[in-house]
């Protein structure tokens, strides 16, 4: 029973008439074949069906209060269209979107699913024809039969629990770092703090009780540190509970609390970096400001023990105005904590040279960020020097720091059209990766994928198609392997080897394997827009704009022109949310139209799309001459 009462339920409500009682029990059947899979991972499905409460509940105007109580506790609402419009359907739609317009948590996600139909239901093409204004609040889906539309569901649930398992690990890791950095004597934080080092989070989190913090709280005395330091281990606690989708809310509370009983260091730190994790880069700054004055003045009289959270200050607001684009204030902050550090490595190198390293790293990254590639280069052989001496002493720890480092120095060079270098170091790292993934694949045959698609486009850059080709298709299969087991994770870099390898094949005049490559890669990233539109939209543009680009090379030109069209139709829709991002992209759709219609002897339409694209990209030089 214990084991049980851990599981995390994925909760799903259906949302459909009474004609789709068979695809609701397809749907319960598969929910209970995904809870065999994956409850070794902490997590089963539960299907929330109006069948279950009916029974319940009088059949009259005020039994749908329940099932919008259901609907308030699902992950995921599924609206299924068949031939009619179910009568309480449109009700729960609407009740699910303006859940998830409140959720901080954006769930539960509400998609609508319509069947073909040879029907001709009124109110059924009322409601779908009113879905297609393209809103982000929910998502539409068309499924060719029912047994499509049950996979489609079930790799949204995945989608969903991989999402929350990740979200789940992310928070228990920072819960463990919170617990390691706090005082060793509180007696409030101590029975939480030994169940949190065996990861029983949610036995911690009834351990460290809260009406007993509050208490306390009350108590004008030198525990009010020892108080805070509870609330602050209590926000972690309730972060880690994923199925609580009120946990935001509550955390943020908590850490209020904390601040009212103790506006110390340690915890204006852990408040700030909460809210940098929430892009309240405003507030988080803030917080991180006085916590580092404090911190500084404490490290005036003790250095040993407040010079190193002075470091970590400092690293952690540098990355907050790198987040927000002040990268001459991040230069600063970085460097100042790498005086710090290099200074207490002298004393004790192996608490500190890894985080020389990892500053250094950062430097690296932000020089790279502003084109400084002379310094970035310097940071990078520093770090990989360190990152060596370190894996000579422990090579299950610090291997992955060297191949990532030996992968940033590649980029670089290959930026700098250094090419044996930068060849030379991703051959290095991809032996690195292949040795670690021998050890243990799921950690590390990513990185091997990554590596190879960076090498091959390396090759492709240097006209070594044998190569780039081989180093591609390794890729592929690799992530291929990878997505079946999390197609959320990795289906978006099959697209992208897909598309690199259609790429090469255009280049060696292999049009027929390209244009396979190229339609795999936008099927996927139609099937990725599907759920998430924002993310993948770009994807599919892109796409069509190499299947056009393709299909003008081969002479196919109105195939080319229907591809250019739908991608500009895709860009013109992203530049109203972002217009600097995809303005450029737009012109260059005009651009390719206006070239493709003066070939083909259509002069007006190639002059005005000419015209257009001077117009929109003529400001977008004059503000950024060196892009």
């Amino acid at each position: 029973m214990r084991e049980r009462e851990k599981l995390i339920p994925i909760k799903l409500f259906v949302a459909s008439g009474a004609e789709t009682i068979d695809i609701r029990d397809k749907i319960d059947l598969r929910l209970n074949e995904m809870s065999a899979i994956h409850k070794d991972s902490g997590f089963v499905f539960r299907l929330l069906r109006w069948e279950n409460d009916s029974s319940a509940v009088p059949f009259d105007e005020h039994s749908q209060s329940v099932y919008d109580k259901d609907i308030d506790d699902s992950d995921m609402v599924a609206v299924i269209i068949q031939n009619t419009l179910g009568k309480y359907t449109e009700h729960e739609f609407n009740h699910a979107v303006d859940v998830f317009k409140k959720s901080d948590d954006k769930l539960p996600k509400v998609v609508v699913y319509a069947l073909k139909t040879s029907g001709n239901d009124n109110a059924r093409n009322i409601f779908l024809n009113s879905l297609r204004s393209g809103s982000s609040d929910y998502f539409y889906c068309q499924a060719k039969n029912k047994d499509k539309l049950i996979i489609k569901i079930s790799d949204e649930l995945t989608r969903i629990k991989e999402r929350l398992a990740a979200e789940q690990k992310a928070s228990e890791q920072r819960l463990a770092e919170t617990a390691e950095r706090q005082s060793a004597d509180n007696d409030l934080t101590e029975p939480a703090k030994e169940l949190i080092k065996i990861g029983d989070s949610a036995a911690a989190n009834k351990a460290l009780d809260i009406n007993k913090i509050r208490e306390r709280a009350k108590e004008l005395s030198d525990a009010q540190k020892k108080v805070a330091e509870a609330f602050v281990l209590k926000a972690r606690l309730e972060l880690t509970d994923v199925n609580n989708k009120n946990r935001f809310e509550l955390a943020e509370g908590l850490f209020d609390e904390a601040l009212r009983a103790s506006r110390d260091p340690e915890t204006l730190f852990e408040y700030a970096r909460y809210c940098l994790e929430q892009n309240n880069f405003y507030k988080s700054e803030s917080l991180y400001d006085e916590s580092l004055k404090l911190f500084r003045e404490l490290a005036e009289d003790n250095p040993d023990a407040y010079k190193p959270d002075v470091a970590a200050t400092l690293n952690n607001l540098a990355v907050l105005y790198w987040n927000t684009n002040d990268y001459a204030k991040a230069e600063e902050e970085f460097n100042e904590a790498l005086v710090i550090r290099r200074e207490l490595a002298k004393e004790n190198p192996d608490t500190y040279k890894p985080y020389v390293a990892m500053t250094l790293n950062n430097l690296g990254l932000l020089y790279w960020n502003i084109n400084d590639y002379v310094k970035a280069e310097e940071e990078y052989i520093i770090a990989l020097a360190i990152y060596r001496e370190l894996a000579k002493k422990n090579p299950d720890a610090y291997k992955p720091d060297v191949a990532a480092t030996l992968n940033n120095l590649a980029a670089l060079y290959w930026n700098t059209k250094d090419y044996d270098k930068a060849e030379e170091e991703y051959i290095i790292a991809l032996a690195i990766y292949r040795e670690l993934a021998k050890k243990n694949p799921d950690a590390y045959k990513p990185d091997v994928a990554a590596t190879l698609n960076n090498l091959a486009a390396l090759h492709d850059d240097t006209n070594d198609y044998a190569a780039a080709e081989e180093e591609y298709n390794e890729a592929l299969a690799i992530r291929r392997e990878l997505a079946e087991k999390n197609p959320c994770a990795y289906k978006p870099d099959v697209a992208t080897t897909l598309n690199n390898l259609g790429i090469l094949h255009r280049n060696t005049n292999e049009y027929a394997k390209a244009e396979e490559e190229y339609n795999e890669a936008l099927a996927i990233y139609r099937e990725l827009a599907g759920v998430n539109s924002d993310a993948y939209k770009p994807g599919v543009a892109a796409t069509l704009n190499n299947l056009g680009i393709l299909h003008d090379d081969t002479n196919e030109h109105a195939k080319a022109e229907e591809e250019y069209n739908e991608a500009l139709t895709i860009y013109r829709e992203l530049a109203e949310g972002n217009s600097d991002a995809y303005k450029p992209g737009v012109a260059a759709m005009l651009s390719s139209l206006a070239f493709l219609h003066k070939m083909t002897g259509d002069d007006r339409w190639a002059k005005e799309e000419y015209s257009e694209a001077l117009v929109l990209i003529t400001p977008f030089y004059n503000e950024y001459p060196n892009k």
